[in-house]
């Protein structure tokens, strides 16, 4: 009896270590991240901090979505800026919405992943604000301050520790230096 009670005991070991060192080499055991996010790849940049706008033709649906990601992200990075410190452009995966800008804003609700095309805009000045517009039409505006404390939205925090899966969509993205109007 005491031989079998020491073989179980040996046995519970060797599982349980075993368990141990798939968890620590794989991290299969991990929880999740708070927020999971994708980016799309993006070929150019603002060209400078006073104004700009930046126009995406996009398409998309969430079958796309989760076969470039893997997994339906919580966000999307539509657009990093790495010539203006903190200048994201999000779409929230949850509320349906754009968020970005400096400072941030956010969009009313809408479907960019239902199939259809669409016409994303951004556009800022340094004296005239900036604005969001979803198929011409104005969605959300505010003040522009490029001087603001950056990563005031949450999947810009999240951005600053790992980098993103990133996927070349195809959408056609145009960045100039030059602010549209009303």
């Amino acid at each position: 009896m005491k031989h079998g009670a020491l073989i179980i005991i040996g046995v519970a070991f060797l599982l349980l270590s075993g368990v141990w060192y798939v968890e620590q080499r794989f991290e299969m055991f991990k929880p999740p991240s708070e927020f999971t996010y994708g980016a799309l790849y993006q070929p150019s940049d603002f060209e400078n901090k006073r104004e700009g706008t930046v126009v995406m033709n996009f398409q998309g649906s969430m079958e796309e979505v989760e076969h470039h990601f893997g997994l339906i992200p919580d966000y999307i990075v539509l657009i990093n800026s790495r010539q203006i410190a903190g200048l994201k452009i999000i779409y929230n995966m949850g509320a349906k919405a754009l968020e970005g800008g400096i400072p941030p804003m956010q969009t009313s609700s809408f479907d960019l992943f239902d199939g259809n095309p669409h016409k994303l805009l951004y556009t800022f000045h340094v004296d005239r604000g900036q604005a969001f517009m979803v198929d011409d039409v104005k969605v959300a505006e505010g003040p522009y301050n490029p001087s603001i404390p950056k990563n005031l939205i949450t999947a810009n925090v999240v951005l600053e520790h790992k980098e993103p899966i990133t996927v070349d969509w195809g959408n056609e993205v145009i960045i100039t230096d030059s602010y549209v109007g009303d």
